[in-house]
């Protein structure tokens, strides 16, 4: 490999190696340091193996910051998304655990968040945040101590809007709309005695 010029790029934080083949090939700047190479130079196979390897790894720690940083993301949403790039296991694991490391990736915040904003915004019962947070490859540990941080009246409050927006449409005298506003209730997750309770509660005994 031959390489014809060495630079820095500020919007990477990476310096670059062009070669005679036309390749920009991006290296951390420790890799840099420890390489010792100036251009023009010409560098052994081993040495151009190195340098495809440690380009092939930046670019994968570039595509996973851009994607962690666009919104909150968990861990495995961005492995999800680095094995697009037809990476391997150990350097999608080795990108996600820098991420961590610079408390980009933190699936604790995260889930707690996401439930605190489920709960209160969108009126979810914490079996659905429960599902969600899952689907999403949050350890359910991790889950439910994001759930122990909701407030106590946090899932009858949430209930309540869905039952009051429910009353205001159907006729809750009629047995067929009570039995679809109970469906609709258990659909989003909510406990069905906690159902019929606050049901009562508004008025709409059976």
């Amino acid at each position: 490999m031959n390489i014809t010029s060495i630079h820095y790029d500020e919007s990477t934080g990476a310096f670059v190696f062009e070669t005679t083949r036309g390749e920009h090939l991006f290296v951390t700047y420790d890799s840099y340091l420890r390489l010792n190479i100036h251009a023009p130079a010409q560098v052994s196979d081993d040495v151009a193996c190195a340098l495809r390897e440690e380009d092939q790894h930046v670019r994968a720690y570039l595509v996973a910051k851009r994607y962690a940083l666009y919104q909150p993301r968990t861990a495995a949403d961005v492995r999800r998304r680095l094995r697009r790039e037809s990476l391997d296991e150990a350097t999608c694991e080795d990108v996600v655990e820098r991420l961590k490391a610079q408390h980009l990736l933190d699936d604790a915040d995260y889930a707690v968040r996401y439930a605190q904003d489920k709960e209160h915004s969108a009126h979810w019962s914490k079996r659905r945040i429960r599902a969600e947070l899952g689907r999403r490859g949050v350890a359910s540990e991790t889950i439910e101590e994001a759930l122990r941080s909701l407030p106590d009246a946090g899932e009858d409050e949430a209930l309540r809007h869905h039952v009051k927006r429910q009353l205001a449409r159907r006729d809750v005298g009629n047995p067929n709309d009570r039995q679809k506003i109970i469906r609709f209730l258990l659909q989003k997750g909510f406990d069905y005695d906690a159902v019929r309770r606050v049901l009562s509660e508004e008025g709409a005994d059976e």
